[in-house]
């Protein structure tokens, strides 16, 4: 309740002798219609003993939130210090939308009588907030993030039973009702089945933000609404698919045969896909033989491996997800047709080898195909003719026999003992459009040199095989020096330019493709080396023309070798000077592989660059592999001449062997890397051997009892003579000064050292 109060001037023009009184209540409010009922009351007060009226006729005005609710005339008795009543009333407010009210309220007083004690006028307001009333309903989600496809409860909390609401979901800009609650609860609530259509508006992201309404109706009219958002997810399980991989050969011959094949088959892919729920797809792409191949639609590179090999496709939407699919393509090992081993010679009628009078030709052959469970179809081709004919005769030929290996008995051929005579052997397989011919030239009967048929071939002693770059010696060859370009060469120096006692930049090793594990030999002489030096190199075998190196050793004297990696594939040699005006010898160096290059650098360098690696001794490394111990009396490392890494190590203590051991009496056990022992031990009482002490009685006078010598306890109080003596006090003699003793055995001081690489 509210009460305002205001002074009523009298006629003498005093305000304080009575008071005009004005009070307000909020009896209560309906939830339903929005409204307060209000009462009202006016009176008027006398505020002293003295003031007093009646039957004066007095005009009292009221109203309530604008409304006048009073315009009366009332002639009330007003005892002395006296509150009396004059009217009283009640008015229905509505409130705000939103529930709340708050209304100014005033009331007024005016009289008839002018007399000097009689009231004249007086006024009174103020404002009064009411009670706010519960409007819309509050909503709730148990699920604040839901994937489609799940259900999500909304639920409400109602003001009134009364009231009705409708539930509303708004959702990539639209609003859809999704259902009506009639009256009669508090709690109204609502299950609802996210429609996995929703994840069609979010083709370019996996979540979107949905908002659910509660709206409140009293009656038809509506009393406001609350909302709540809720992320909606896409299903963790939609995502793009691949609907189909189609692989063919793009090598018509293979796809003849339906096999994929080594070395020929080249695959075209063709793959097939989908986004899902409006997504699309961003990328597609293909792991194959180690390449990366981008499109639905490519043709890869020649087929190198045989067997399962596998392939691996993934494919991204525009929301980010992604799809894999594996598979494999069967791959059938395939290599070209082989011919080797092969010689064409003179004989004579029994087909003994005879070069200086043979007419009768004897071939040697071996021959090779891939089978492809016998769908390659395959040709092995002899003919011949005389040296400078224009056409050629058959011998023989082969169909589909894929192997093949004999000395062949060709016939009567070479009837001219004084004319050369030319015998062609061909290979064809289904990947070949024509053969692949070996030509080898017969002689004449005799020939001390002979040329090949093409001029690029020179055999001594014989007849000439005809194979291009290469010369044949069928016989002893002696010479001084010799210098093969390819593979060894001999004796080139190389000389120190005064500048610098650093290094010669020896020669540069280039891998120009795949390495296989062969070692690499380089033999040389370094002025004032006791012996030559030969250095092997190998590399890691990893199918690769840039492999890392695995060993570089040495054999023989080497005041310092290095190697270091120059670039892709390139790797430089150092060889250690000895003084500003070294000198350095290249012998030779060997390779069984055709795929390594050497050429011989011979410049001065002053320092080497980073990241070399010393050559290691063979032998040492043999004999000291890392984890070795070397122990000697000079403070050398061994790395400057066994090579390799080492450390020192044990400073100040002696070896043990790792293991259990025993003294003859106890066992003990030592853990690798382990230490223990001390140089210096302080014994302590456990360790002191079993001893007794004498004991001096002195009696009161001081004087020692010499013939009362025992050996006794401290707690004791008489002689062993069980005669009572006045003890004065015990005193026992102490002796030693606890300096710990030397635990050190006799030695002799070392070096060890341990490789540790």
């Amino acid at each position: 309740m509210a009460e305002f109060s205001g002074g009523i001037q009298i006629g003498s023009g005093q305000w304080d002798k009575y008071s005009l009184i004005l009070r307000i209540n909020e009896i209560s409010y309906s939830v339903e219609n929005n409204t307060s009922y209000v009462e009202w009351w006016v009176g008027i007060r006398s505020n002293t003993q003295y003031h007093t009226h009646n039957g004066i006729p007095e005009t009292f005005k009221v109203s309530v939130n604008g409304t006048q609710v009073l315009n009366q005339s009332f002639t009330p008795n007003v005892p002395v210090n006296t509150l009396v009543g004059v009217k009283s009333g009640a008015v229905t407010i509505s409130h705000d939308a939103d529930g709340s009210k708050t209304i100014s309220v005033s009331a007024s007083f005016s009289g008839s009588n002018p007399g000097y004690y009689a009231p004249i006028t007086g006024s009174c307001s103020g404002t009064v907030k009411l009670t706010t009333i519960p409007r819309a309903s509050s909503i709730s989600i148990d699920s604040p993030s839901i994937e489609c496809g799940n259900t999500i409860n909304i639920n409400g909390s109602s003001a009134s039973k009364n009231f009705t609401h409708k539930i509303y979901a708004t959702w990539n800009g639209k609003t859809s009702e999704l259902v009506t609650i009639a009256s009669g609860t508090t709690t109204p609530s609502f299950s609802y089945t996210i429609p996995t259509a929703w994840e069609k508006d979010l083709p370019n992201s996996t979540s979107g933000i949905a908002t659910f309404t509660l709206e409140t109706f009293s009656g038809s009219n509506s009393v406001g609404s609350k909302s709540v958002n809720a992320t909606i997810k896409v299903r963790s399980g939609v995502v793009p698919s691949i609907d189909s991989i189609k692989i063919t050969d793009a090598n018509s011959v293979c796809a003849g045969i339906g096999q994929i094949v080594q070395s020929q088959s080249r695959l075209n892919f063709a793959i097939t896909y989908s986004g899902a729920q409006g997504s699309t797809v961003t990328s597609v792409s293909t792991e194959f033989e180690g390449q990366t191949y981008n499109n639905s639609s490519f043709t890869t590179g020649t087929v190198q491996g045989s067997g399962s090999i596998s392939y691996t496709t993934t494919i991204y939407d525009s929301r980010g997800r992604s799809s894999q699919v594996s598979g494999k393509v069967t791959v059938s090992a395939y290599s070209s047709p082989r011919l080797t081993n092969v010689t064409a010679k003179r004989a004579n009628s029994s087909y003994v080898v005879d070069e200086a009078s043979g007419t009768y030709a004897l071939l040697h052959f071996k021959v090779g195909f891939t089978s492809l469970t016998g769908k390659n179809a395959t040709s092995f081709y002899i003919q011949y003719r005389a040296s400078g004919a224009s056409s050629w005769t058959k011998i023989n030929s082969w169909d589909n026999n894929y192997t093949l290996e004999q000395d062949y008995k060709a016939g009567n051929l070479f009837t001219s003992a004084t004319s050369s005579y030319e015998v062609a052997f061909g290979v064809k397989d289904k990947f070949m459009n024509d053969y692949s011919w070996q030509i080898f030239t017969v002689a004449p009967t005799y020939s001390l040199i002979n040329f090949g048929k093409d001029g690029r071939s020179l055999t001594f002693f014989g007849q000439d095989g005809n194979n291009a770059n290469r010369l044949t010696v069928n016989g002893r060859m002696q010479t001084n020096e010799l210098v093969i370009n390819d593979k060894i060469q001999y004796s080139r120096e190389i000389s120190g330019n005064g500048n610098t006692d650093g290094y010669f930049k020896l020669c540069q090793i280039k891998i120009n493709s795949t390495y296989v594990n062969y070692p690499i030999e380089i033999c040389y002489f370094q002025r004032g080396s006791q012996t030559t030096t030969k250095l092997n190199i190998l590399f890691y075998s990893i199918n690769t023309n840039d492999p890392s190196l695995y060993k570089f050793t040495y054999f023989g004297y080497c005041r310092g070798a290095y190697i270091v990696k120059a670039s892709t594939s390139t790797w430089d040699i150092y060889v250690k000077k000895c003084e500003p005006w070294d000198a350095i010898g290249f012998v030779y160096w060997s390779c069984k592989t055709p795929n390594v290059a050497l050429n011989i650098i011979g410049s001065n360098e002053a320092k080497l660059p980073d990241g070399y690696t010393r050559a290691i001794n063979f032998e040492a490394d043999m004999m000291y592999p890392v984890g070795a111990v070397y122990i000697t009396y000079n403070n050398n490392n061994p790395g400057n001449f066994l090579g390799g890494t080492w450390e020192r190590f044990g400073q100040g203590r002696t070896l043990v062997g790792e293991g259990t051991g025993n003294d003859g009496s106890t066992s003990m056990s030592f853990t690798s890397n382990s230490t223990g022992g001390e140089y210096y031990h302080t014994l302590l009482f456990s360790e002191m051997p079993a001893h007794g002490h004498e004991i001096g009685i002195w009696g009161t006078s001081g004087t020692l009892k010499t013939d009362a010598w025992e050996f006794m306890t401290i707690q004791g109080s008489h002689y062993s003579d069980n005669k009572s003596h006045n003890v004065n006090s015990i005193h026992t003699n102490a002796s030693g000064s606890g300096t710990p003793h030397a635990n050190i055995q006799p030695y002799l001081v070392v070096f060890f050292w341990r490789r540790t690489n």
